[in-house]
């Protein structure tokens, strides 16, 4: 990956596609033009790998990474809420 590129992704929504270089402004998405389909899929690839590699990994209960009162808290248990 270089700074060339710039890829914009929302969930539920179009990626954006901006090649920095010849457009530096970002006004022409690049993200539904067949041309640029590889270009695309290697950035999709790139931070859905930058994702895995750095999100927290944990099975079970959910956790606030950032307590105001201390180290990580527990705000859900899973044997008083069940679906």
């Amino acid at each position: 990956m270089t700074q060339d590129w710039l890829y914009i992704h929302f969930p539920a929504q179009p990626a954006l596609l901006y090649d920095l270089k010849s457009d530096p402004h970002c006004h022409r998405n690049l993200a539904g033009e067949p041309a640029y389909a590889a270009d695309l899929a290697r950035c999709a690839q790139a931070l859905l790998t930058h994702r895995i590699r750095h999100t927290p990994k944990q099975l079970s209960d959910y956790w606030l990474p950032y307590a105001t009162n201390g180290p990580a808290r527990k705000i859900w248990n899973a044997e008083e809420q069940k679906c």
